[in-house]
Parts: structure tokens; C-alpha cells; sequence
């Protein structure tokens, strides 16, 4: 079953309210590997997780460490 109808386009759900606000959930959107909703509907509830956000990590050429970078280990 997909949701995505004539006023969506890719990456939104024409109509993303698919269950009432007083009742358990009859099916939700399965999400994809990034995260995202795909646009089908799954019946069941959705089971809970956590989806934790990596950031690009590093420092870019020419920054410097942190106030003072690195300091020596004491013994």
C-alpha cells in the first residue's frame, strides 16, 4: 500500500496523518535506511528506536585544536 498521492513528490507523503490522535496506531510509514519515510504503509505500530544523527566529523585544513589542544599526560 503506498500513501503517496497526485500532490506529492519525491521525499513527501501527500497525506502524512494516517491515524487518529485518540487510538493506537493501525499501521505507520516504513522508514528507510536514512531515516526517511518511504511512503508505505506497514501495519502494526512502529517499534521504537532510536535514530542518533552522526555528524561530519574532523577538523578542516588550517583549523586549530581546541583552546590550548592537547595537553601531556601526567603521571
Amino acid at each position: 500500500m503506498t500513501a503517496a498521492g497526485d500532490g506529492a513528490t519525491a521525499g513527501t507523503i501527500a497525506d502524512p496523518i494516517i491515524c487518529g490522535p485518540y487510538e493506537q496506531p493501525h499501521h505507520h510509514f516504513e522508514l528507510g535506511l536514512d531515516g526517511s519515510p518511504t511512503g508505505e504503509l506497514v501495519p502494526g505500530r512502529r517499534p521504537s528506536e532510536s535514530f542518533i544523527p552522526v555528524p561530519a566529523g574532523g577538523r578542516r585544513d588550517g583549523e586549530l585544536p581546541g583552546r590550548g589542544g592537547w595537553a601531556p599526560r601526567r603521571a
